[in-house]
């Protein structure tokens, strides 16, 4: 969490107390879409069952998953989860992350069994910003296709 780089500013506003249920109560869809722009490096579409589930969720749910994976994410590092697991990883990080530093990919190259794959351009959600590049990564490491 030391090298975390943080979220935008309508992420920052929605956690804010007060502000946030303002937020909360008065959100459009285009505020939804919005809020994580800081994930993204590319234009990238967020689908519209995305943004309904998002709305279906109330703003303490919101804010309880991000306090939930705040504080989960300091318990034990994910490289060490995933040496724990002994099972093969694949990771794929995107080489312009907003929110990571390129240099936390380093972290998972000592796990055994661990892929790690860099996408040059792709912020936080490959699979929205890249999908031509990131689907077949995800077949080929699929159990039955030669990864996993």
């Amino acid at each position: 969490m030391d090298a975390f780089l943080g979220v935008g500013l309508p992420a920052r506003l929605f956690a804010t107390p007060g502000i946030g249920n303002l937020l909360g109560a008065v959100r459009t869809d285009g505020m939804i879409r919005a809020t994580p722009g800081s994930a993204f490096t590319r234009e990238a579409g967020i689908p519209g069952r995305l943004v309904g589930d998002v709305r279906g969720m109330t703003y303490q749910n919101l804010t309880g998953t991000k306090r939930a994976s705040t504080a989960y994410l300091p318990e034990r590092p994910l490289p060490a989860r995933l040496t724990a697991l002994g099972l093969p990883s694949l990771v794929l990080f995107g080489g312009t992350h907003k929110r990571w530093p390129p240099s936390c990919v380093d972290e998972y190259r000592p796990v055994p069994g661990c892929r790690v794959e860099v996408l040059p351009g792709i912020g936080h959600t490959p699979m929205y910003e890249d999908p031509a590049t990131t689907g077949p990564l995800l077949h080929d490491f699929a159990p039955g296709n030669g990864g996993g």
